[in-house]
Order: C-alpha cells, then sequence, then structure tokens
C-alpha cells in the first residue's frame, strides 16, 4: 500500500463523515422529500415489499411493472429486519458515497500513471456539495456512481485482454447497473466492446466475436427479464416522447428546447450542442428562481474553471494513456451524449449529471496535474541581446585583453 493509498483512505473516512452528517441532517431538518421527491416513492413501495415478504400483503408492490427495481430491493432489504426507517438507506447511501471516492481514487491512478492526480481527483468527488448530496438521499444515484467507475476501472484493467473472470464481472457489473437505470446498458456494453476493439489492434477479430457474444447475450438476458424498455432499444421515437414530456410545464418549470425533435439521428445530432451546454453549464446564475437552483449555482460556476483543466485532461489521456484510459472515455463520453439529448429539464438534467460527473472530475484533476509536470520551454533568442559567454570563455578573454593592454 502506497503513500497515496493511505491518503485517498483517509480523505474517503473524512467523505464518509460529511456523509453520514449530511444525511442527518437532511432528514431530520429538512421538509420530507424536498430535495427528491422520488425519496418518497422508493420509501413506499419499499415498505411495502418488506411487507409482502414478510408475508403481511398478498401481492407484491413491484408485479406488472418493468421499472428497474434494484433500488427498492435494497430500500426493502433494510426495511425488512429494522422497519420502515428513512434514514437507513440514506446512511447506507452515504457509506457507499464514500467507496465512490476511493474507486475514482484507483480509477484516475490507472488510467494517469499520476498519483497526485488520483489525490486530487479524490478530494474533488469527496468534497464537491453535490457529489456529498446524492450520496446523502434516498436515490438511485450514487449506486449509478459507483457501478460506472467499477466498470470503468475493470475496461482500463482488461485493457483488450481476455481475461475471463474479468469479463465475467463486467457482465455482473452491467447486469446490475440496469437495475438502476435499464437504458444504459448499450451506453456500458458499447464501449467495453470498442475499448476491446481499440485496445489491441492485433487481436481485433477475436475481440469483435468475443465481444458480439457478450452484446448478444446481455441483450437476451435483459429481454428475459423484461427490464428493458424501447429506451433500452435505442428507440428514438421513445427518446423524443420521453424527452418531450421531461421539457413540458407538466413535468416541471426548468423545461428547454420543448420544440426539439430527437426522434431521428439529424434531429438529435442537431439538438445535441444544445443539451450539452444545459448539461455542463446549467443551471446558469440567471435562472436560480428557487432556494435548490440558488443552492447548486456556486458549485456550477466553480465547475466553469475547470472545463480548461477537463479539456487538458482528456487530451492528455488520448496523446499519452489511450490504451489505458479508451473505456473511460468512450462511456463518459456516451452517458454524457444520451442524457445530453434525451433529457429535457434543467433539475432532473442536474441530478443525472451527477451519475458522471466523477469522471469529469477526474479528467479535470489529470490536466489540472499535466499542466503543472509540463516543462518549461526554453527562452527565445532575441538578436537584441548581448551574446553569453561561457564564465570559461570569458575569464580567458579577460586575460588576454589585460596581456594586450600591458
Amino acid at each position: 500500500m502506497t503513500s497515496g493509498d493511505l491518503s485517498a483512505r483517509k480523505i474517503a473516512r473524512t467523505a464518509l463523515l460529511l456523509r453520514f452528517a449530511a444525511a442527518i441532517g437532511i432528514y431530520f431538518f429538512t421538509p420530507w422529500g424536498s430535495l427528491a421527491p422520488d425519496e418518497d416513492t422508493y420509501h413506499q413501495r419499499g415498505g411495502f415489499l418488506a411487507q409482502y415478504w414478510r408475508g403481511e400483503i398478498p401481492v407484491s408492490p413491484l408485479s406488472g411493472t418493468s421499472e428497474p427495481a434494484g433500488y427498492y430491493y435494497i430500500v426493502a432489504a433494510l426495511y425488512y429486519p429494522f422497519g420502515p426507517l428513512p434514514i437507513l438507506p440514506k446512511l447506507f447511501n452515504a457509506w457507499l458515497g464514500s467507496l465512490v471516492v476511493l474507486e475514482f481514487f484507483r480509477l484516475t491512478r490507472l488510467v494517469s500513471g499520476s498519483e497526485s492526480a488520483a489525490l486530487r481527483a479524490t478530494k474533488f468527488v469527496a468534497f464537491f456539495p453535490s457529489m456529498i448530496l446524492w450520496s446523502s438521499l434516498m436515490v438511485r444515484d450514487v449506486w449509478v456512481q459507483w457501478l460506472l467507475a467499477r466498470l470503468a476501472r475493470e475496461m482500463a484493467e482488461l485493457k483488450g485482454r481476455f481475461i475471463p473472470t474479468k469479463i465475467i464481472y463486467a457482465g455482473f457489473l452491467i447486469w446490475g447497473l440496469t437495475q438502476f437505470r435499464s437504458y444504459l446498458l448499450y451506453a456500458a456494453v458499447g464501449p467495453l466492446i470498442l475499448s476491446f476493439v481499440l485496445s489491441r489492434s492485433k487481436d481485433v477479430f477475436r475481440n469483435l466475436v468475443l465481444g458480439s457474444f457478450f452484446l448478444l447475450g446481455l441483450s437476451y438476458f435483459e429481454a428475459q427479464n423484461s427490464a428493458a424498455g424501447k429506451v433500452t432499444n435505442l428507440d428514438l421515437a421513445e427518446v423524443q416522447r420521453l424527452r418531450s414530456w421531461s421539457s413540458s410545464e407538466a413535468a416541471a418549470n426548468s423545461g428547454f428546447g420543448r420544440d426539439a425533435d430527437v426522434s431521428t439521428v439529424g434531429g438529435a445530432l442537431s439538438f445535441l450542442p444544445t443539451g450539452l451546454t444545459y448539461f455542463f453549464f446549467a443551471p446558469f446564475p440567471w435562472q436560480a428562481t428557487s432556494l435548490s437552483k440558488a443552492m447548486a449555482v456556486p458549485e456550477t460556476m466553480y465547475f466553469y474553471t475547470l472545463v480548461p483543466g477537463i479539456l487538458g485532461g482528456i487530451v492528455y489521456l488520448f496523446r499519452h494513456r489511450l490504451a489505458d484510459a479508451v473505456g473511460v472515455l468512450l462511456m463518459t463520453m456516451t452517458v454524457t451524449f444520451g442524457y445530453a439529448i434525451g433529457q429535457g429539464n434543467v433539475g432532473t438534467l442536474y441530478r443525472h449529471k451527477a451519475q458522471v460527473i466523477g469522471f469529469y472530475y477526474a479528467f479535470a484533476a489529470i490536466g489540472i496535474e499535466s499542466r503543472k509536470r509540463r516543462p518549461t520551454a526554453p527562452a527565445r533568442y532575441s538578436p537584441y541581446a548581448p551574446p553569453r559567454i561561457p564564465a570559461r570563455i570569458g575569464g580567458a578573454a579577460d586575460a588576454w585583453a589585460a596581456r594586450r593592454d600591458t
């Protein structure tokens, strides 16, 4: 264990205490569900599912629904022995949030080869307010954070090699991811396959075959379990329907691009720049019309200052560490583009951004550290500057001039 590992563990412990404090403070001192209305849904259905397991009600609350049920099972598992205490899932999420901190330390060190960059990324993930917030509520976003980060590390460790145990574990992580966000199936599988192909060019055919079987197996499993809907199957018309609803006034008052049509590839690509602008930079300062939006603005403004570092980090990985980072870059890009196109209101987009924002903190840390390690450029020659004479030669010239004068 290196000194960096010890430092990362110390940061993670501090992050855990912060998240525990935030979870307890939110539970006791804020109105229930004010920061995330979904909490009530998870509380109610998780409680009913625990009652069903105990035989207190005859029908499962999840019967007849195709919604991913992973987080309902987690809430129910905590409620089953202890009763419906909402503080328990919050504290459990806070613990998982501290594991996310450690995961991004290991991932950043692996793809960048820099322990200092990894520690900087660890601090970003540990102490950014949004990362603390989504780890302190009874919502599923922190589980998506951990699964994506862990899957990205598996991709970086595989580097196109055929290691059965790691491939099986990656498949398990992807399956787990679909139990929280089923539409992330191809956003995870596609980058995994492409990372196989791009990391080892001499094994392209073999990796394509293996990747194709892997994709078909997961797709069949998802279809059999009915966890995936049309969005999982890349139906842009369904994406358009969901986007129209999320941007409508009935869904939220922070909708944007209500007239956008993303039901075709051309329409989706034409809307992408607008969606990316909102994904990275919203909520804008002039949109702080409520307390929750006003609380998000300072962090968003600070994130603006990290954009040069993010771009620098991505460029550095492309130029120097592509074999290690290709899966991470592709997965981050895929999830980002998906949310930028498919989400239509600022509030939900800000929350979904938290699922991949840790990767951008890692890129920013890599960019900042690579700029600090960059060697200083040599001074340019100027014809107007006097010539520099080495000391030994200059001393000989002075002695010769003294003898000439005498």
